[in-house]
């Protein structure tokens, strides 16, 4: 759907475009003040230079000005790659220490079980 909204608009603006290219061919002379020369070039092209120097001076703000996010992102992300590295390494320690623990139960169970010759009378 977004693909289809995305032709739906670029294709009028394509054509906006290109008949004001094909309109606006006259030649203009552009000079900068302290600056000496001059370039000329059709008006076209000095529009769509402007906008496109617009274009990606407004994209380098705005990526600049987003570097504190970028940065702090960062941060978390290697945080937490290291809460996680640390859960799991817990994770495996408890792991080990629920086995001992099962190791000595068993272990002490055998050394405290009554002989098997012996009978066990209950209260009951």
């Amino acid at each position: 759907m977004l693909r289809y909204l995305s032709w739906i608009v670029s294709i009028p603006l394509a054509l906006v475009a290109i008949d004001f290219a094909i309109v606006n061919e006259e030649l203009v002379r552009l000079t900068l003040w302290p600056l000496d020369g001059a370039v000329v070039a059709p008006s076209f092209a000095v529009v769509f230079v402007s906008l496109l120097v617009g274009f990606l001076a407004g994209g380098l703000i705005s990526w600049l000005s987003a570097g504190k996010h970028r940065r702090a992102l960062r941060k978390e992300r290697a945080r937490g790659d290291q809460l996680q590295r640390d859960l799991d390494a817990a994770r495996l320690h408890a792991a080990d220490l629920e086995k001992r623990i099962a190791a000595a139960d068993r272990a002490a169970g055998a050394a405290a079980a009554p002989p098997s010759d012996m009978r066990v009378m209950s209260l009951r």
